[in-house]
Order: structure tokens, then sequence, then C-alpha cells
């Protein structure tokens, strides 16, 4: 079976791709039989990207059944859950329920409407499902509701939810496009744990890292993250010196600060 191409266009005119990996288990899987296929998709012990779980629910339609399909999406969905409940847990947020029900219907809706109507949406979830579905989880809770009342911000898994609030342009743009810049800008910072990027429970803790920085390092990193360089000779350019009052120099002591202290985080982390 023909493997479907990406659709979606770059602004710089560049199509997007999918992971070699990610392509080659695609074009692995679509060889299989039905049932083959089902089972792979099933087994939690060795589970599928969620990239790849992504493709199938798009173009699996004619080459096989409707219960076959289905429990392709229930799997689908039950690692959603699984993840959702980690990064809203009933104890912390408001409406957690009502926050992940939310990002479930609308990941539903966009595959609906992919399947009927062909849209490209869902090409960025093939790219890189953990950074759109990051941004997808942010703009819910914005959209929902705070942390509980009570509940400090700097306290438990409610240092997500405090992240959040500030951290959507750091992912993606207003139409959950994963900003080219971000990924590379990230990895710089938390070398040598770059290869774990992928993993959510990593990002989340690099992103709650970044949160708890000093006010004057977290705002300077979060100011890079969003692409926006530390000195500009052009006065109309803005720069991050520029937008925090301070020398170029000074932003840079501030960077190595921040660098140093999320590198001491992360790999105290790793070795717990």
């Amino acid at each position: 079976m023909t493997v479907v191409p990406l659709n979606k266009i770059t602004k710089a005119g560049v199509p997007y791709e999918r992971r070699p990996e990610i392509q080659a288990l695609i074009v692995e899987l679509v060889d299989l039989s039905p049932a083959d296929l089902v089972h792979r998709c099933i087994n939690y012990n060795d589970p599928v990207p969620m990239e790849t779980l992504v493709y199938l629910l798009r173009h699996l339609k004619e080459s096989i059944e409707t219960s076959q399909f289905e429990s392709v999406f229930k799997a689908f969905f039950k690692r959603v859950e699984v993840s959702l409940k980690k990064y809203f847990p009933d104890a912390s947020l408001n409406m957690a329920p009502d926050i992940r029900q939310e990002v479930m219907d609308q990941l539903a809706e966009m595959i609906a409407r992919d399947r009927n109507n062909g849209e490209t949406t869902l090409d960025y979830y093939e790219v890189n499902f953990n950074a759109v579905f990051f941004t997808l989880r942010m703009d819910i809770l914005r959209k929902i509701g705070p942390p509980k009342e009570g509940t400090s911000k700097k306290e438990g898994p409610s240092k997500e939810a405090d992240i959040l609030w500030e951290a959507t342009p750091l992912i993606g743009d207003d139409n959950g496009e994963v900003l080219p810049h971000v990924d590379k800008r990230v990895r710089d910072i938390c070398e040598p744990g770059a290869s774990k990027l992928d993993d959510p429970s990593f990002r989340s803790r690099l992103y709650v890292a970044i949160n708890d920085l000093p006010d004057n390092q977290r705002r300077a990193v979060g100011l890079l993250l969003k692409g926006i360089q530390v000195e500009a000779k052009d006065p109309n350019t803005p720069s991050i010196s520029k937008i925090l009052g301070c020398t170029d120099k000074t932003v840079r002591n501030r960077l190595h600060r921040a660098y140093a202290k999320l590198q001491q985080i992360l790999l105290v982390e790793e070795e717990l």
C-alpha cells in the first residue's frame, strides 16, 4: 500500500516531512494484514509512536473493517487519556475532567474532519505529536480553567498549569504550527539531555524548570525561545536587550546562568 505524503507546507515553502523512523514504520505497518496491524497498534508493551497512529487513523478506510478501526481509535485515545491524567490530575486543577474531555473531543473532531474532508491540520501531529499536543493542552487550559484555588504555583503538578499560561508562543504559532527554531533552542538549553525531548514527561519537566528560574533569567530564556535575538544593530528590530532594558552582556550572563541551572536540575532528575 502506498504511504500518503504530507501536504502541509511551512511558511518558508518547505514541505513538512515525517521523521525517517516514523516513515519507515508506517511503510512496514500498512503492508500488514488488518488483523496484524490492529494487534500491533494495541500492543501497549511495545507502543507504536503516536505520529504513526495519527497516520493510520487518517488513512485507514477501505482497507480495514469498522470494528478494527475502532480498536485502533480506542488504543490511541486510551494513551491520550493516560497522558492527560498525568498533566491534569483531579487533585491539582479545577475542572480537570472537563479539560481532559475537551482535549480528547477536539482531537476526535480533527480526526473526523480529516477523514471526511482531507484537511491538513493533522500533518503537524505526524511531524511531532508531543509538541503540538502540548500546544493543544495549553490552548484548552487557557480557555477552561486555572489551577485550583489555594494551590501554590510552585507546588506539585500545578507547575505545568503555571507555565502553560505563558508558554503558548514558545511552541507554535496561532495555527498550531510547530516553530522550527524552538527545538534547536531548547536542545541548546537542555543538553546533554536533548535526546529525551520527544518524551512528553521530559519536555514538561524542562518547561517547569524554566518557569522556576529567577524572573530575569526566565524572561530572557522565554524571549530567546520565541525567536528574539539577544541584540540587534537595526534600531527597528526587537531584541532581548531592548525589551528587558539592559545590555547584551547582561542578557548573555543571565542566559549563561539559566543554562547552567537548567542543566543542573535536569541532570539531577535523570539520576533519581
